[in-house]
């Protein structure tokens, strides 16, 4: 399955750019799976950030809250940025 993935933040500097299109050979991948693949392809350890509501990731817009609930589909587009803080 390919999906594609955009970075927000200090991971599109982890990551070295901020748009990627991956292809994952697993077809039952959830966002906690993802998480792995993202730490194996790109070095960056992202699921404390993700569990401690340090990063945010929206799956085709969507922002979701459970990891391990939302199964990842061939063509969706998955954002993972840090949280918008402001004052």
């Amino acid at each position: 399955m390919k999906i594609k993935l955009l970075f927000g933040g200090i991971y599109s500097e982890l990551a070295k750019s901020d748009k990627y299109e991956i292809e994952i050979n697993d077809n039952i991948i959830n966002i906690e799976k993802l998480l792995l693949v993202i730490k194996e392809k790109f070095n960056i350890d992202i699921k404390d950030d993700v569990d401690r509501g340090n990063a945010i990731v929206l799956i085709n817009g969507r922002n979701i809250k459970a990891i391990g609930k939302f199964k990842i589909n061939d063509g969706d587009f998955i954002s993972i940025i840090p949280p918008i803080k402001g004052g």
